[in-house]
């Protein structure tokens, strides 16, 4: 995977060290970007989530308990935590509708078309769909990846299951891109992570090039394979050489047991979400760096077949 990245320029940058890199392991540390902390939820949300858990064998009064914490809305007393507090709510009626003592994770027919619906599609739906973000579904080619596959002699751009587009002086701009893999999906990780990379590095370079460079500026990635969720981001920080950094890596709630895995989930959504808000705000505020940063790398062409004469003598 490192080796079709570098074709592009790209560096996999996550907590194991590439072999061809030759600082040390304190040095590889230091140089890779800030990693996603999950956002500090409001206790009332903590506490709903863990009364919940509790109640999981009992479907009858979990659900009687759910109507009655809406009430707890009204306690809360600023606009972003009565949204977390909404969001939490939705998501775990969610979760606690589909799952069972059995892990999802061992259910073979699960397709994607059904495990998107029962397990990603309101968690994303409820974290990303805000005035200032649009979420769109795999109905829509990307726009930067038709412009990098123009490249390639082809008129249309890859879909990528969902992706998250904000405004750049009133224009939509591509920020994140998703794919979703079920638990018994057979393509490789990798491939998918590349994929997530050719999205997000097209979408930096067409940001670059319509609006020049700023620092601090980021495109994202989200990748859920069965339970796992893997957050990337891009970046250009050196001339050149652009970085595809893992910046978090959690699990989503399989199974009764382990329910209480929908914190973390909720709460590294939320991080994402304000670390993209904060690229936005970079870029709507910044003026683009006249010094460094300048140099933008187009993607190589996808290898293509040749016939080449052989002459014998």
């Amino acid at each position: 995977m490192d080796r079709i990245l570098c074709l592009s320029s790209i560096m996999y940058c996550n907590e194991v060290k590439p072999e061809f890199v030759t600082c040390s392991e304190k040095v590889w540390n230091k140089i890779r970007p800030r990693l996603l902390v999950p956002k500090m939820l409001p206790s009332v949300v903590h506490l709903i989530i863990i009364e919940y858990n509790m109640l999981l064998n009992d479907k009858q009064l979990l659900d009687t308990k759910w109507h009655e914490n809406w009430a707890k809305w009204s306690t809360l007393s600023t606009d972003e935590d009565k949204s977390i507090f909404d969001c939490a709510q939705e998501v775990t009626k969610n979760f606690f509708t589909y799952l069972t003592s059995v892990s999802f994770d061992e259910d073979k027919k699960l397709d994607e078309d059904t495990f998107v619906h029962r397990y990603c599609h309101r968690l994303l739906e409820e974290i990303f769909s805000k005035d200032d973000f649009t979420l769109i579904w795999a109905n829509g080619e990307s726009e930067s990846s038709k412009e990098r596959r123009i490249l390639d002699g082809k008129n249309h751009g890859r879909k990528p299951d969902f992706r998250i587009l904000s405004k750049i002086d009133d224009v939509n701009t591509e920020f994140l891109f998703g794919e979703i893999k079920p638990p018994n999906n057979s393509t490789s990780i990798n491939k998918s992570i590349v994929k997530l990379a050719e999205f997000t590095k097209g979408s930096l370079d067409l940001i670059i090039y319509s609006y020049g460079y700023v620092d601090g500026l980021e495109t994202f990635g989200v990748l859920i394979h069965g339970s796992e969720i893997k957050i990337f981001s891009m970046d250009l920080a050196f001339d050149g050489l652009y970085r595809f950094n893992q910046l978090s890596k959690i699990l989503l709630p399989t199974e009764n047991a382990n329910f209480l895995n929908i914190i973390t989930v909720i709460s590294t959504f939320y991080s994402l979400l304000e670390r993209i808000r904060s690229t936005i705000v970079t870029m709507n505020s910044s003026q683009p760096s006249s010094s460094g940063h300048l140099y933008c790398r187009k993607s190589n062409s996808s290898p293509k077949k040749i016939r080449i004469p052989i002459v014998r003598a």
